[in-house]
């Protein structure tokens, strides 16, 4: 009997150890912890001017918006790293317009990422299967929240290897709202911490 729970032992242990060393084969984007590092959106069609000893870890492009106006205002996105923690990353003199904020970059659990390879090539996890919605018309959810026709379309028509940078810039209330009358708690929470039920 204590050979079977040790021989169950082992086989976990290995499995475990297995995942994990899955998970730490998976290519993972992260700066280091000492390292300052931003989130910039840029407009504007001029590269920005990188402050001494700033580095672009990645970049992507605004091409269209999915949810909201047509036109996108920002031109690129960038994660920039390095430099002094206490000054702006990149030279505001030759920018249209740019949004800049600090960031925390680490990266996930390598057991977790481990789980979810493996949870892929075991079927549990997969693609989504069935048609590709292309008009929400009919959808119950509400419609400043959803992508329109249009930007659904735009999307499709771009080619199998496009490789989409997306963003979302979320904006709070500084109090909570709540629409179905409930009144909130004194004082009220901050829009950004407010819960929906």
């Amino acid at each position: 009997m204590v050979e079977l729970i040790l021989g169950v032992v082992a086989a976990l242990v290995l499995a475990l150890g297995v995942i994990w060393i899955i998970g730490a084969c998976e290519p993972v984007f992260g700066i280091r912890s000492d390292d300052p590092a931003w989130f910039v959106a840029l407009r504007g069609a001029q590269a920005p001017r990188l402050a001494p000893g700033v580095q672009v870890r990645w970049s992507g492009a605004a091409d269209f918006l999915l949810i909201g106006g047509n036109e996108p205002y920002w031109s690129r996105f960038y994660i920039l790293a390095g430099g002094k923690a206490d000054e702006t990353p990149i030279a505001l003199d030759v920018v249209e317009d740019v949004f800049v904020a600090r960031i925390s970059m680490f990266a996930p659990p390598a057991f977790a990422l481990g789980m979810l390879r493996a949870m892929c090539k075991l079927g549990i996890l997969g693609k989504p299967k069935g048609d590709v919605i292309r008009s929400i018309d009919g959808v119950e959810f509400r419609k400043d929240v959803m992508p329109n026709n249009e930007s659904i379309a735009a999307l499709l028509t771009r080619p199998p290897i496009y490789s989409p940078t997306m963003v979302n810039f979320l904006a709070y209330h500084p109090e909570a709202k709540y629409t179905d009358g409930r009144a909130s708690r004194a004082p009220p929470p901050i829009g950004a911490t407010a819960r929906l039920r």
